[in-house]
């Protein structure tokens, strides 16, 4: 049987840990969504498709992340519900799950993973009634309270990220939280702590991503904040600085958000769906102020979630956008500036409320692949050419 690598591409921008493994081929699904009361899996590439898989009827989740929760070498994937973080492993119709959390109670609203106290073990860290709260499926029993929560904030709660932004070789989890951005260590840190890193006040806030944007090597925010996107670099600057870089006014609220090299120029980008339209920007060849330098076709609403993936295995990244009822993809890296979304799924009368990829597997001799802070889509497309 082929060796192959497996690789959560939710968490390639800024994470180089055990979300990348080697072992056999891992079938079937290649895109989940919590969508309609289910978590359901599309893989055929076929527009216009119906889900090949679901899971049990829940409530619908926040958010959906992908990692070997359980180190049996195929990818999980977890969903967070209004009442349970649930973790599934299988590819059976009404699955399941293998793991579940205590009940929940307040507002869910995020989920990112990480192997944050380094003992080998996926965690999932979930913004959830106004703290990060984090969770270790394969040492813990279901109905398990959170191993470690952050401080609590009541200004508002939005999206969360997962990368080493002080550079000291542990992850952080960045949040936009109470009208700034905030990185936390957990385990480092103990519980009820107080953020290591928090940005300038920037007002209403969305949600936030991470890449390399300036090329200087060190992980940087996205965040969605006051009608623009203001970018951070928590390792270089000092508590309470502004931000280095920022879009052009009047995008509004952002509620989705990712991070790639879409134009394969070496460079990171990120991506917002904002005012009907998906758009990039690339900070580091852009001035301050800039517009997007590409963007789609419109839609009569603003997308739900966004994921990046080679989904057609061409080698050049593709963006999923949950919106107008479909999940839909764009390849900004070969489609025009207006383009039409290249893949779509059936309609249903109400969005996904989060996305995921849940696996990519490339055939290969057994690989041993690095991805440094900041490194992002571009590493994975290089290798696959190589």
């Amino acid at each position: 049987m082929k060796n192959t690598i497996t690789i959560s591409t939710r968490i390639l921008a800024g994470l180089a840990t055990t979300a990348i493994m080697c072992g056999s081929a891992q079938a079937a699904i290649t895109v989940v969504a919590n969508w309609d009361g289910r978590v359901r899996g599309y893989e055929t590439l076929a527009s216009n498709e119906t889900e090949s898989y679901f899971a049990e009827p829940k409530p619908t989740g926040a958010a959906i992340v992908v990692a070997d929760f359980d180190n049996d070498g195929d990818m999980d994937y977890a969903s967070l519900g209004s009442d349970r973080i649930r973790v599934y492993d299988g590819m059976a119709n009404n699955e399941t799950p293998i793991w579940f959390s205590r009940v929940l109670t307040g507002a869910s609203v995020d989920m990112t993973v990480g192997d944050f106290d380094g003992d080998g073990n996926m965690e999932i860290a979930a913004l959830q009634a106004n703290r990060i709260r984090t969770w270790e499926p394969n040492t813990q029993a279901s109905n398990a309270t959170e191993t470690w929560f952050s401080e609590s904030k009541t200004g508002g709660t939005f999206g969360m990220t997962t990368g080493d932004f002080n550079g000291d070789g542990t992850l952080e989890v960045a949040v936009n939280m109470d009208g700034r951005a905030r990185t936390f260590q957990p385990f480092t840190q103990s519980n009820n702590s107080a953020p290591l890193w928090f940005s300038a006040s920037v007002g209403a806030s969305g949600a936030l991503t991470a890449g390399d944007y300036d090329g200087d090597g060190n992980l940087d925010l996205a965040v969605s904040a006051t009608d623009r996107v203001r970018l951070f670099e928590p390792g270089t600057q000092a508590n309470g600085d502004a931000q280095f870089w920022y879009s052009n006014f009047g995008y509004g609220e952002v509620d989705a958000m990712t991070s790639g090299d879409f134009d394969g120029d070496g460079n990171d980008e990120f991506a917002v769906f904002a005012n009907n339209r998906l758009r990039l920007f690339e900070p580091d060849t852009q001035a301050i102020g800039s517009s997007e330098y590409w963007y789609s076709r419109s839609f009569p609403e603003d997308a739900t979630d966004m994921d990046i993936t080679d989904l057609d295995g061409d080698g050049v990244p593709d963006i999923l956008v949950a919106v107008d009822g479909r999940i839909r993809a764009f390849e900004p890296g070969t489609q025009s500036i207006g383009a039409t979304e290249w893949y779509y799924t059936a309609h249903r009368t109400v969005n996904p409320t989060s996305i995921a990829v849940v696996a990519l597997t490339i055939p290969e001799p057994t690989t041993i692949l690095l991805l440094t802070s900041g490194a992002s889509f571009a590493l994975l497309r290089r290798r696959k050419m190589d």
